[in-house]
């Protein structure tokens, strides 16, 4: 069993968005946008 290693950056824009983006530690990057 290996451990996944990953970056979470959360970054709160204006009109209540905010964006969550993933990284793991090999490279791949998922962006997640949310609007409240």
């Amino acid at each position: 069993m290996s451990t996944l290693y990953c970056t979470i950056s959360v970054e709160a824009l204006p009109q209540g968005v905010y964006t969550i983006e993933v990284t793991t530690e090999e490279g791949r990057g998922y962006k997640n946008f949310i609007k409240q």
